[in-house]
């Protein structure tokens, strides 16, 4: 996280907020196309963290063939669509400067290669979180983020078109990631090597469930990079570059809440798979609680210090950045609570009236906001509207898995929204009357964001924590403490 907002300081810098905006916004055609990618990738992943639970070993080099040919199926579609829909809507409805149109096309044809890498590599990725080896995403994604601090370091040393350069050091980060996964997936699970099966029933099956989830991830992209795009045609690029810059703290600070729920994600599908529903019922509450307070913990100090924060991590901050990031900040805590709940749904493979209602109601967003933005509303009004489809989206999504997995509301509101409350309203109190002392210096942000960082620990331990859990931690402390002794 660290080097990532680190990079983004020198990119932007770099680039300069314009070319920054352009970078962004183009790669976000191209992320639309992805539809069908992303919907099989939620397909491979399920399928093939079913049947590790299962440990149907045939089954799994079965759904790991079949998927490896989707996806090179769906690599072709995207070039096809990328040079065809997606070069008339670049020239014909993309805000660009004429003096930037080539390096526009430059990112543009960079970013379709890099998407069909990526699309290749979904198996792989799926057979990595399906084995739980979390470890590997760990020093993998070290690793990632350390070739885009080394692209930063070559953007300086040439004097060459910056943005170009970029986008060929991303594909080239993208590509080495590619064969890394492939290399470790090839040594460490069996159904990634050997023979290419072919099974038409298991094609048919997960077709049938991806084309159910491409409503759903369709509707995701528009509430992403549909507004990335909306904005560029209301706006100018130094929006989207605020945009951008909100995104990656969004990004960098779900890394805490992704991970943690990322690891709990097969073991909610192996439960069902093997009929243990109390535990899945646990495993909810868990990472709903759990993946709330720990983004809670990093997002009090963000949220309290957002200007002071850009002014020292940017040399220019584009206009609007410190009130979408508050926004946004907002609507992740919203989101967090209902990722284990895609993820039941999704093990139980009852996903069409699912994906087909929070499609529609995600599909909203994009036509208010393009209401919204044609009275003549502020570009933060699209953040708005999203704020209150995401918590409209959340109640829905709860009413779906106490419908299909049973899960008890009144346990539900017990075990995790009574204690969330009290701890985000007891901190929040107490960090704002603390606010007014600090100043904006680069020290009292340090300072200020250690103690909102105790504040909201401790609230959530002694509030947030049931006793069992709270034994747990105290158990790991104690643990790591003697571990550190004894070395």
């Amino acid at each position: 996280m660290a080097i990532t907002f680190y990079t983004s300081r020198v990119i932007l810098e770099t680039l300069g907020a314009e070319d920054y905006g352009l970078y962004n916004v183009i790669g976000g055609i191209i992320a639309m196309f992805g539809l069908i990618n992303s919907s099989m990738s939620t397909a491979t992943q399920r399928f093939l963290t079913f049947e590790t639970g299962r440990n149907d070993t045939v089954r799994m080099r079965k759904i790991f063939s079949v998927s490896l040919i989707i996806h090179l199926l769906i690599a072709i579609i995207i070039i096809i669509l990328g040079e065809t829909v997606g070069l008339w809507f670049f020239w014909h409805k993309m805000n660009i400067p004429e003096v930037r149109l080539d390096a526009a096309m430059w990112v543009y044809q960079m970013s379709i290669l890099s998407a069909v890498i990526m699309i290749i590599s979904v198996p792989y990725n799926a057979a990595i979180i399906a084995h739980e080896k979390m470890n590997a995403f760990a020093y993998i994604s070290i690793l990632d983020v350390s070739l885009r601090l080394l692209s930063v370091y070559i953007l300086l040393l040439f004097e060459i078109d910056k943005l170009k350069l970029y986008a060929v050091l991303m594909l080239l980060t993208q590509l080495l990631l590619r064969i890394i996964y492939g290399l470790y997936c090839k040594k460490n699970f069996v159904e990634t090597h050997g023979r290419m099966y072919w099974d038409h029933s298991l094609f048919k099956e997960m077709l049938s469930f991806a084309s159910w989830s491409i409503w759903g991830n369709c509707a995701s992209l528009f509430c992403t990079q549909g507004l990335n795009i909306l904005l560029n045609i209301f706006f100018s690029p130094t929006v989207n570059a605020a945009r951008a810059l909100a995104v990656q703290v969004q990004n960098g600070i779900s890394l805490f809440s992704s991970n943690l729920q990322s690891a709990i994600n097969p073991q909610i599908t192996k439960s069902y798979a093997t009929g243990n529903f109390a535990y899945m019922h646990q495993l909810i509450y868990y990472s709903s609680k759990l993946s709330f307070l720990l983004l809670w913990i990093i997002i009090l100090p963000i949220f309290l210090n957002t200007d002071a924060i850009l002014h020292i991590w940017l040399k220019e901050v584009p206009e609007h950045s410190s009130t979408f990031i508050r926004i946004i900040l907002i609507t992740m805590l919203i989101e967090v609570l209902s990722n284990p709940f895609s993820t039941t749904v999704s093990a139980t493979g009852k996903i069409r009236t699912y994906q087909t209602i929070i499609g529609g109601i995600m599909m909203t967003t994009l036509p208010a906001s393009y209401i919204v933005l044609k009275l003549g509303a502020l570009p933060e009004s699209v953040f708005n509207v999203s704020l209150c489809v995401s918590f409209i989206s959340y109640l829905v999504r709860f009413y779906f898995i106490q419908k299909y997995v049973n899960i008890d509301t009144i346990n539900y509101l017990h075990k995790v929204i009574f204690k969330l409350i009290p701890t985000l309203i007891i901190s929040s109190i107490m960090g704002y009357m603390l606010s007014h002392i600090f100043t904006e210096s680069t020290i009292a942000v340090i300072i200020s964001s250690s103690i909102y960082i105790i504040i909201s620990s401790i609230t959530a331990y002694l509030i947030g924590l049931e006793k069992e859990e709270k034994q747990f931690i105290r158990n790991k402390i104690f643990f790591k403490l003697k571990l550190i002794r004894h070395d």
